[in-house]
């Protein structure tokens, strides 16, 4: 299976299969065939065979971490609730109170069944237990907008500019959201300057740049 998932997925999917019957208990095992269903995005598999994996070895967060993307997605596509992928993300933090993505992933799940303040606090979790992750201040600064909030997603966005690196492709939404608060503050210059600095942090080709 591993020597064959990077060319032949539904190959290796066999493989693991097979070898989740050899060794049923075996956690690491099925969660390489979860990975496997991920490459082809089959959610509601990826979700299942995480369910085993996570009840065989309930204490690794990534697990749980894994098991609640793959419900989210499937939320995504309304094919169930965003509320299903929240003990998951919950399970993950419990485990491991500093996974930063958990807590990101969460903040989505509040969103989503329209718990803005629950959202807040956990998208200002992530960015507090892994601060140089610009996309945390995207997702942050973007529901303040919504909800009216320029100053605080301004002080947000500032924050979070100062630790992008070159080649870091999230900066390309923080400077288009900064954009959106200057518009707001009606400083069409540095509006300006930032949809330039955003059309300068990717191909001209891509759909970001077009």
């Amino acid at each position: 299976g591993d020597n064959e998932v990077k060319m032949n997925v539904d190959g290796a999917i066999n493989k693991y299969d097979q070898a989740t019957r050899l060794d049923p208990t075996n956690h690491v095992i099925f969660y390489k065939l979860a990975k496997a269903y991920k490459k082809k995005e089959d959610w509601d598999k990826v979700a299942s065979t995480m369910a085993r994996a996570t009840s065989l070895a309930p204490k690794y967060a990534n697990y749980w971490l894994e098991r609640g993307y793959a419900l989210e997605m499937q939320a995504k596509k309304k094919a169930i609730s965003y509320d299903e992928a929240k003990e998951p993300y919950q399970k993950c933090i419990e485990n491991d109170p500093n996974y930063a993505d958990c807590y990101e992933h969460l903040g989505i799940a509040f969103l989503w069944t329209d718990d803005e303040q629950k959202a807040i606090e956990n998208y200002t979790k992530a960015i507090e237990h892994d601060p140089t992750d610009i996309s945390y201040y995207a997702a942050l600064s973007d529901l303040y907008i919504r909800l009216g909030y320029m100053k605080e997603a301004e002080q947000v966005l500032k924050e979070g500019k100062s630790f992008a690196k070159p080649g870091d492709k999230d900066v390309f939404d923080i400077h288009v959201l900064l954009a959106m608060v200057y518009q707001d503050k009606n400083s069409t210059s540095e509006m300006v300057a930032e949809l330039e600095a955003a059309k300068a942090a990717v191909p001209g080709d891509s759909p970001e740049g077009v």
